[in-house]
């Protein structure tokens, strides 16, 4: 901080980096700025109003220590008007609703041509509709909503169903891939063609989860023309 003497300093953490960060910046007079880019309080309870009596105090835990960490910086930002709205509620002042973006040359509905192509390549079906979860196979993005909810889904249609991405909930992707022959899994896609192909490709993208902060992939499949299933609450 010495050395590069920045105007602002932004920290993306909210575990040991801004308490670090506060300490060496205080005698610089430099702003500190949070993003709030991950609600660590609804992962810990996305649904505090049907929680038992323990779970309600973790998740009350938790935001006494979001308004700790958040409370030290000049500005906090978020990404949208949910996430605005739930550190307003909880305490947390002076905060900026900043949306993220995407290319929308690169993200674009001109990809469906290449539907076809795009399927084979990928061993994906080219005769069924094809819903889609593209992220990581995490506890917070409640891709276990999906999981047990596409059983019943596949009795009821034709539809398949595409897994992309990696994560500490493989082991249930991987078990619901080997019990159907209608899902399937793909690698986390590195490439950002590949991605924007991909999601061109399907015809529904799911995302399940109630406490994302915005929802990068949700904006990438609408702005390729793709439509998106999404929880009713959340930054999507």
């Amino acid at each position: 901080i010495e050395t590069e003497r920045p105007s602002v300093i932004e920290v993306g953490s909210c575990f040991a980096v801004p308490w670090i960060v506060k300490r060496a910046a205080r005698a610089s007079g430099i702003p500190l700025v949070g993003f709030f880019h991950g609600n660590l309080a609804r992962t810990v309870c996305p649904f505090p109003e049907q929680a038992s009596a323990a779970i309600r105090l973790m998740y009350d835990t938790t935001w006494k220590y979001i308004r700790a960490v958040y409370g030290q910086c000049d500005l906090t930002v978020c990404a949208s008007e949910f996430a605005a709205a739930d550190l307003a509620a909880h305490g947390v002042e002076r905060v900026a609703v900043v949306p993220l973006g995407v290319d929308l040359q690169h993200f674009h509905p001109h990809r469906h041509e290449l539907a076809c192509e795009t399927r084979e390549a990928l061993g994906l079906p080219t005769d069924r509709r094809l819903f889609a979860f593209v992220g990581r196979f995490a506890r917070e993005k409640e891709i276990d909503v999906l999981l047990e909810a596409w059983p019943e889904i596949e009795r009821r249609t034709d539809a398949g169903l595409v897994l992309v991405g990696d994560g500490h909930q493989r082991k249930q992707v991987d078990a619901l891939v080997q019990r159907s022959d209608r899902v399937y899994r793909l690698p986390y896609q590195g490439d950002r063609d590949a991605l924007a192909n991909l999601l061109a490709a399907v015809d529904v993208v799911v995302s399940p989860g109630s406490a994302e902060t915005f929802g990068l992939c949700a904006l990438e499949s609408l702005a390729s023309g793709t439509p998106v299933l999404a929880a009713d609450r959340g930054g999507v």
